[in-house]
């Protein structure tokens, strides 16, 4: 399981020590998942990555070898050029993707909130606050436009409730449901991903190719050809 989560809000916890918000979430709910539905996470801090090794290269391969990504969405992860690198990556490789939308803490430093301010899974059209939470909707390497649409295909887990960080919490248990249904299903979860992913990659294709036809009928309509000049 790859944990895709932006660190959240930098402060001092009750001990005095140094803490980001939803790293303090993720950290023990990493230690939950393995010991109750035993699994592997892939972790960021504490084991995913040894010292000196590249961040890209070991994320690209924690996602290519995961069944399941969970993504901890915030707008400040929106806005974090290395989630959006995970995000995309994860589609590329069409993961089972478990979308978790984060409580904010307050605003980090650089301007966004920590958690998602958009709607929850009571609204189908939850995922857009992504297009409009990002700055600039673009691959931070290849700035092609970031794929938040694919998110629609897969039914949001809300901890922004009292309480959801707590062990053996509704949402909490909802995870490890949604994980434990991926290994235990495995075939036929596959097959729903994939004819998800398909779906939406053909969806894609059909409104790029409209609004290349689009643009294509306006710079006719602005430049249109005209007659050789008579000699």
């Amino acid at each position: 399981v790859f944990l895709s989560y932006n660190w959240g809000l930098e402060r001092v916890n009750a001990a005095g020590e140094k803490e980001y918000s939803t790293q303090a979430v993720v950290k023990p709910l990493k230690q939950r998942l393995e010991r109750e539905v035993d699994v592997v996470c892939w972790f960021d801090v504490g084991g995913g990555m040894g010292a000196g090794q590249d961040l890209k290269e070991e994320m690209e391969e924690g996602i290519r070898k995961c069944t399941v990504v969970l993504l901890f969405l915030s707008d400040a992860y929106l806005n974090s050029a290395n989630c959006q690198r995970e995000f995309a990556h994860a589609v590329r490789m069409s993961k089972f993707i478990v979308p978790v939308l984060v409580h904010s803490a307050g605003t980090t430093k650089a301007g966004f909130a920590s958690g998602w301010t958009g709607p929850g899974a009571e609204d189908p059209e939850w995922w857009r606050h992504g297009l409009r939470a990002c700055a600039s909707n673009a691959h931070p390497d290849t700035r092609e436009p970031l794929p938040w649409s694919m998110l629609q295909h897969f039914a949001p887990i809300d901890m922004r409730v009292q309480g959801a960080a707590a062990p053996d919490s509704p949402p909490e248990l909802e995870i490890r449901r949604r994980i434990a249904s991926r290994f235990h299903r495995g075939d036929h979860i596959v097959h729903q991903t994939q004819a998800s992913y398909a779906r939406w990659r053909r969806t894609r294709a059909k409104v790029r190719h409209a609004l290349a036809k689009r643009r294509a009928g306006k710079a006719s309509a602005l430049f249109p050809d005209q007659p050789p000049p008579s000699t």
